[in-house]
């Protein structure tokens, strides 16, 4: 006999559809191993209010295996939207030749991922999408245990326009959505609604679709990216309108669907682009020069995801499997590797913020030879630049500019600093009103003078924008008379970096010789000294990581003169030190208890790097390490209470929060019989009694006999 979620059966007719109620359609039995077809659905009809003058709604429904409505255990919901060919009133066209939706039911999958699934059928309904949002809420008030934060939605062709029209006038309400081979309003399926919603997408388009073109689907997904969004694009290469089979049976399809919650973004998605720098993906604050470039790594989290690639975007509408298009000012390229990958200098505009800057992942689309084509993963910044206002001002004039020291060839001076609105880089010494050298210190030795002679100075300071001060006070000055050195020493060689970090370099090199003694080394960085030594080695502090600078030495005698420059050397600085912690793992549970074991899972930490290792604690006690999210305990004994807790670690040994403890007792053991508690079923096995009783499970499981 059809079961209604309403108790009134009505006969509506509809204009546009011929129509007569179905006969009450029972499901029929299923047998074991196979999967299900239409007739093992349950047949109904959803009459919302008992009026004659409303719409119904036809819909078939199929249970999880064994399932007992006075059981606590909580299933997610799957609701299949089907194509145009499926409409009609004969509650049986949703699902005939739906081999793609039906493998997801299969033996194996009900017993890995036991599930309700729903099949509403198209019947010309005005209000069909509203339709399909309230039965999908009189089911969860007919069922409690239908799960609320797993409700998944997918539908193909017509159903797919159908779900992205569900999910944007319900956007907060599912936690994943699998559309097919038609895509939505790209200004819906990326409004910043869905996004904060956390909606967790999942799109499926083949090349070639005439009846609903490919490029739809394209626009949808540029649509959710630009706003920020994380939908996955599987894209394959032929096809046209249709592909559903191979599309549901992606392998890592249904446990990517089955790990999703409402309101939480994927913990599981098969490949993870991740933006380090210049910072996270989001909303970014920039100013200074036009251009930024940004790095990170690529997080695979299933082997057979099959990274193969990673680009950069920014603007322009994306199309095809090779390239994102230019448009509307836009650029693309490669990135330089793919994890860890960088980008070249992406030039930002400042009348088009935010600058959307995306990083795109590509991997296989498990469509093989037949299909080709890859699958799509992006994340992307909101850069909001300013352009850096010119900077005009000039540092204020050195002072107090004196005589430090002179020989009959040298002069050695200094100077009180200048200031300045952003900062002095250089400061340039003038001989005469000619420059002969510049310094980033407050000291400066002219070399290489006559004896005896006079020589009047003056000091400028310079800024990054190339502004000049004016000049600093005259120093006056004569080299002393005599016999002077005039031979320099020879120049310093094999200059090379002995150590560094992420702010300082460590150079070292071999001396140089002189006719009487060099008496100092002074180094140079890009041209400008930066310090003195009077060893063979000198350190550099104050540097930025993960940047290149190039080093030069020059020698010098106690006559001032200085050697030819010491070859270049090229030291980039390290990476800033990783000192993140992960985030706590969530959703900790068991997934089976035995008299004897305790197998534990939850949902993957996150870390700005990687996490490489999960450590669990029994009572507080360390009892091993595991790279997955699932572990189980063999060293347990029967009818004992254990509280367990897990946290993340990564590879600088940041050690992110425990979980809360998890409080698990073990079934007792009875006369050889092993009792065990695996998705909400208790079971027995061996001699004793005939069946464990469950009460230590505070009721929520069933006993099996």
């Amino acid at each position: 006999m059809t079961s209604r979620v309403s108790l009134c059966v009505l006969v509506v007719a509809a204009a546009s559809i011929a129509r007569a109620d179905p006969a009450p359609d029972p499901a029929d039995p299923l047998p074991a191993g196979s999967t299900p077809t239409v007739q093992n659905f349950d047949g109904l009809i959803f009459d919302p209010d008992g009026n004659a003058t409303t719409e119904n709604l036809w819909y078939r429904l199929i249970k999880p295996d064994g399932f007992n409505p006075s059981s606590a255990t909580t299933y997610p919901l799957v609701i299949f939207l089907h194509g145009a060919g499926g409409a009609g009133y004969n509650n049986t066209a949703q699902l005939m030749d739906q081999t793609g939706v039906l493998q997801w039911l299969s033996p194996s999958n009900r017993a890995s991922h036991p599930m309700f699934m729903l099949a509403p059928q198209y019947g010309g309904q005005a209000n069909y999408q509203a339709l399909v949002v309230q039965l999908i809420d009189a089911l969860r008030a007919t069922y409690p245990n239908i799960d609320a934060d797993r409700l998944y939605i997918t539908g193909l062709s017509q159903g797919s326009i159908n779900t992205w029209g569900i999910v944007a006038s319900n956007p907060s309400k599912f936690a994943a959505v699998i559309p097919m081979s038609a895509g939505g309003d790209p200004n819906v399926a990326g409004q910043t609604i869905l996004v904060n919603n956390h909606n967790n997408i999942w799109y499926f388009h083949c090349a070639g679709d005439n009846t609903q073109a490919t490029v739809g689907g394209d626009n949808t997904m540029t649509g959710n990216w630009d706003a920020g969004g994380r939908a996955i694009y599987t894209r394959y290469g032929a096809g046209g309108h249709g592909g559903w089979t191979t599309m549901y049976a992606t392998p890592t399809l249904l446990p990517w669907v089955m790990a999703q919650r409402r309101g939480v973004d994927s913990p599981v998605d098969p490949i993870v682009p991740v933006i380090l720098s210049p910072g996270p993906a989001g909303a970014v604050s920039y100013s200074g020069a036009n251009t930024i470039e940004l790095s990170g790594m690529v997080q695979v989290n299933d082997s057979s995801a099959g990274l193969s690639d990673v680009r950069w975007r920014t603007q322009a509408p994306w199309q095809n499997d090779s390239t994102w298009p230019l448009s509307y000012g836009g650029a693309e390229g490669a990135c330089t590797g793919t994890s860890p990958w960088s980008t070249a200098k992406i030039t930002l505009l400042s009348n088009y913020n935010p600058n959307r800057v995306s990083i795109r992942a590509r991997g296989t689309s498990w469509g093989g030879s037949t299909y080709g084509g890859y699958t799509y993963y992006v994340r992307t910044s909101h850069v909001n630049y300013t352009a850096a206002t010119a900077d005009s001002t000039a540092p204020s004039a050195p002072t107090n500019l004196v005589l430090v020291s002179k020989t009959a060839s040298s002069v050695k001076m200094s100077w009180t600093a200048s200031t300045d609105n952003k900062a002095v880089t250089q400061y340039n010494i003038y001989r005469g009103g000619v420059a002969v050298g510049a310094t980033a210190g407050t000291s400066y030795t002219d070399t290489g003078l006559p004896g005896g002679t006079a020589f009047s100075y003056t000091i400028k300071a310079r800024d990054a924008a190339a502004n000049l001060s004016g000049e600093s006070n005259t120093l006056n000055v004569a080299t002393d008379s005599g016999p002077s050195d005039t031979t320099a020493p020879s120049a310093p060689t094999n200059l090379a970096s002995t150590s560094k970090t992420a702010t300082l370099v460590t150079l070292g090199w071999t001396a140089s010789t002189d006719n009487v003694a060099v008496t100092s080394y002074r180094i140079y960085r890009g041209g400008v000294e930066v310090g003195t030594s009077t060893t063979t080695s000198f350190t550099n502090t104050g540097l930025t990581a993960s940047t290149t600078y190039a080093f030069t030495v020059r020698a010098y005698d106690a006559a001032g003169n200085q050697s030819a420059s010491s070859n270049t050397v090229n030291v980039t600085t390290s990476a800033a030190a990783d000192t993140q912690a992960p985030t706590m793992p969530t959703d900790m549970h068991t997934s089976e208890v035995t008299s004897g074991t305790v197998a534990l899972a939850w949902t993957a930490s996150t870390d700005n790097v990687a996490v490489v290792r999960y450590r669990i604690y029994r009572d507080n006690v360390d009892i091993g390490t595991i790279t997955s999210t699932t572990y189980t305990d063999t060293a347990c004994k029967p009818e004992t209470t254990y509280i367990y807790k897990v946290r993340a670690e990564d590879a600088a040994d940041n050690n992110g929060t425990a979980t809360a403890g998890l409080s698990v007792t073990t079934p007792p053991t009875d006369g050889g019989l092993e009792g065990s508690v695996k998705d909400g079923t208790c079971s027995a096995t061996g001699g004793g009694p005939i069946a464990i009783l469950c009460l230590w499970a505070l009721g929520r499981v069933r006993r099996r006999r």
